[in-house]
């Protein structure tokens, strides 16, 4: 099973071309592009060179991008509403172009959540909006070869300060978001695994609850089940072996990606090369075990 990880925080430090020798170097197959650290070129229209400088970095090394992440966040326009979500209709079908020039397979995108309105008792008003908004990307992301994987979210109540479930937090709403839309060629479910531990749903039980024909994309990392600390495996609280065994059980079939690098965001740039081969390492020596069960039936 191939492993993977983020291109942002390493690219960040060292540039595109450095920053992806240097997760090449480390033994990474694949690698997760961080679309959404090009926002404002995706606003501004300065991108193509970018994303091409991605794809020849990716032919020079012989890797290829299984996943990138479209813009999220935002912050708020005047009136309250999310700026992400006033802006997405213009920003995604950018992303996926740019993905597609990259060379990137999946696009991992957050589902439209409406802050201002809530989502406790307006659940069917987000999977409308969601419905009309994802259906307005299918034809694109088709004539570009490209899927697209939906996130589970998570939100901190302003009151309580809780960590609740939003939009695709319960798998039952994932896989009806997934198969309503009607195109299982473009979408697929990314499961966030530090996301569902947040909101109470072990990782493992999600897992075998979204099954493989739904389940076509990951986020991997490590949380305390207070905080989304997007550390590395062991670092937290998860248990590593359950997920693994899991995801052996339901032949799952994508890559297995990291979203951890908070595990090297705080190092001096001099250590970052062999942090980066640990995480590399983890990551295969979790592949392997998620193969192990695959195989043991």
């Amino acid at each position: 099973m191939l492993y993977s990880s983020q291109t942002s925080t390493v690219v960040k430090k060292f540039g595109i071309k450095e920053g992806i020798a240097v997760l090449a170097d480390a033994g990474y197959p694949c690698l997760d592009l961080g679309i959404y650290d090009y926002t404002e070129d995706l606003r501004q229209g300065n991108w193509r060179e970018i994303a091409k400088e991605y794809r020849e970095c990716a032919e020079h090394f012989g890797i290829e991008y299984n996943q990138g992440h479209a813009p999220f966040g935002g912050g708020a326009l005047p009136d309250g509403r999310s700026r992400y979500v006033v802006e997405k209709a213009h920003l995604m079908p950018l992303t996926l172009e740019f993905a597609a020039e990259a060379g990137v397979k999946t696009v991992v995108m957050h589902p439209l959540n409406f802050m201002e309105k809530g989502f406790i008792g307006n659940e069917e008003y987000h999977f409308e909006k969601n419905m009309e908004f994802f259906s307005r990307l299918t034809p694109i992301a088709r004539d570009l070869g490209l899927k697209i994987g939906i996130e589970n979210l998570w939100h901190q109540h302003e009151k309580t300060g809780a960590l609740i479930g939003v939009t695709c937090a319960d798998p039952r709403e994932h896989i009806r978001y997934v198969t309503e839309l009607g195109a299982p060629d473009v979408f697929v479910a990314c499961l966030d695994l530090g996301h569902s531990a947040l909101v109470g749903r072990e990782p493992q039980d999600v897992i075998r609850a979204l099954g493989s024909d739904i389940l076509g994309a990951l986020h991997v990392h490590d949380v305390d089940y207070k905080t989304d600390l997007h550390t590395l495996p062991y670092q937290g609280k998860l248990n590593w072996d359950e997920i693994c065994r899991a995801l052996g059980e339901i032949d799952y079939k994508g890559v297995f990606t990291f979203e951890a690098d908070s595990f090297i965001s705080g190092l001096d740039a001099e250590l970052i090369p062999s942090a980066v081969k640990f995480m590399a390492k983890t990551g295969k020596y979790l592949s392997d075990k998620v193969d192990s069960y695959r195989q043991n039936g």
